[in-house]
């Protein structure tokens, strides 16, 4: 069974349980293997298979929030390495602080433009698909930007960018999902794209703690604070004031929980129930468990409670989260 044959398997396991979204992360150093910031080169063989895993995955009736990935842990730099050659990169090989500033034609932001240029050119075509411009994109700790101004950096000098290119060279208005810098401190946030096709995609972990940061290493995150009480307290902190600042604005959360290998009424449960149950309570477009994991004999990595949480979640929908789907939907349908 080759890999796009488990995509048409999950597919259908998605459909049947009730999802109507899957996201679809490929790290940026897979999809560009340029050798130099003047290079601007792409595997194709890449691009062909994500492509048609996202076409497979709508054919399902599913939306697909199509990703851009950049993430690494300190144990381990496979996604990272070759982004060397063309972007600029710290010591910890996140960015530089010449990314959010440099606007030549060998910067960080064009390699990004291009890319999702080059991209448009193969999902354009399909109205289920939504563009996550990059995944937690985050500068590295030898920067002493303070956090208000990466965002504002960001947000002015790389995604505007980014963004125009898609909507007036490509002529391409599928949705966008846009992830700040510093990543998912949405609460720093003073203005928005000037976007009417964005909604904003925080990730969710507070009460987590990445399994790499332990001895020995875990696959997954492990709970240190699953009280309702307080994720509620951390996502007001971050999510809901944005929200209120921002009331038009819709949010969708990214990625939450990575918990996995679990059994029901464990704390790991209790989280990710407790977390879902916050979100209800927050006009959400709707949030994405983190993450559907396929080894190499093509069975699924990370079991535990997590997918039927989330099936449950579906039979008590939160009216308010309809109402936000429609109105994203809407906007989609001014531009197909």
């Amino acid at each position: 069974m080759d890999r796009l044959q488990y995509v048409s398997r999950d597919a259908e396991i998605f459909r049947k349980i009730g999802l109507n979204c899957v996201r679809l992360p490929v790290h940026w150093d897979t999809f560009e293997v340029s050798s130099s910031p003047s290079d601007f080169v792409y595997d194709e063989t890449v691009i062909n298979q994500s492509v048609q895993a996202a076409n497979i995955f709508s054919r399902a009736n599913l939306y697909v929030i199509f990703d851009v990935h950049r993430w690494h842990i300190p144990t381990n730099l496979s996604h990272i390495q070759n982004l060397k050659n063309f972007l600029p990169l710290g010591s910890d090989y996140h960015f530089a602080e010449t990314f959010l500033v440099d606007t030549s034609p060998t910067s960080g932001r064009e390699h990004l433009a291009r890319l999702w240029l080059k991209l448009s050119t193969r999902l354009k075509a399909n109205p289920k698909i939504v563009y996550n411009i990059l995944n937690e994109p985050k500068l590295s700790a030898d920067s002493a930007l303070p956090p208000e101004t990466q965002q504002k950096l960001w947000r002015e000098n790389v995604m505007a960018y980014v963004v125009h290119k898609l909507r007036n060279t490509a002529g391409d208005w599928h949705p966008i999902a846009y992830e700040t810098m510093p990543h998912s401190r949405i609460d720093l946030m003073t203005a928005l794209l000037k976007d009417f096709n964005t909604f904003y995609a925080p990730h969710f972990y507070s009460g987590t703690k990445p399994g790499w940061q332990y001895d020995p290493p875990l696959r997954g995150h492990q709970v240190t604070n699953n009280d309702y009480s307080f994720l509620l307290s951390s996502f007001q902190s971050r999510v809901g004031i944005f929200m209120q600042n921002f009331p038009f604005a819709c949010v969708h959360i990214q990625e939450f929980g990575a918990l996995y290998n679990n059994q029901i009424g464990d704390e790991k449960d209790v989280w990710i129930q407790n977390a879902i149950k916050v979100f209800k309570q927050y006009p959400l477009v709707g949030w994405l468990y983190w993450n559907w994991f396929i080894q190499k004999d093509g069975t699924q990595a990370n079991e535990g409670t997590w997918l039927q949480r989330l099936q449950a979640s579906l039979s008590k929908p939160n009216p308010l989260l309809f109402l936000s789907i429609l109105l994203l939907l809407l906007s989609r349908r001014l531009h197909f």
